[in-house]
């Protein structure tokens, strides 16, 4: 088994901060939300205590807020056979990937959070019957800051847009 970074639609420079689904009969639509950073001052957090703010600002009166970026990859999956969606990475996930294996961003530590998997042991399990007519299934994993999201599918469709439900 290995990994390979989807760059289909442009290549990831961040980490996803968040990632939205929909689901419509056989069809997924994921917003792929990458992360960004603002800036945030002492005094428009003025609700924290004195601690908490000494831990979020140390002895600065500005720091970096990491927040959703103003653009997203939507990608639609049709038709799907399998899509499993875990809280985090180290949960056990299923099928389990040897992370050590996986891509990372450029010049980071974070993992680059769109890849496919091939020679994937849960793409094997799909039996010869269950195959689309047309294309064949790839086995996908996205990954965020705090979701884990494996896809048996065709090859994707999508696109970047403006993330309009930025938060």
């Amino acid at each position: 088994m290995r990994i390979e970074p989807v760059t289909d639609f442009g290549v990831f420079d961040k980490p996803l901060r968040n990632i939205r689904a929909s689901l419509d009969g056989e069809a997924v639509t994921l917003d792929l939300i990458p992360e960004t950073t603002r800036l945030v001052s002492r005094a428009s957090w003025s609700d924290m205590t004195d601690v908490e703010q000494r831990i979020v600002f140390g002895d600065k009166d500005v720091a970096r807020e990491i927040v959703e970026s103003d653009k997203c990859l939507r990608v639609n999956f049709d038709p799907v056979w399998g899509w499993v969606t875990y809280r985090e990475v180290s949960d056990g996930s299923f099928p389990t990937i040897d992370m050590t294996d996986w891509p990372r961003l450029a010049d980071t530590r974070f993992y680059y959070p769109f890849g496919r998997i091939i020679h994937s042991p849960w793409l094997a399990t799909v039996p010869d019957y269950q195959w689309p007519t047309a294309g064949n299934f790839v086995h996908f994993r996205i990954l965020s800051a705090t979701t884990c999201m494996d896809i048996i599918s065709n090859e994707p469709e999508g696109g970047w847009r403006d993330n309009l439900k930025r938060s």
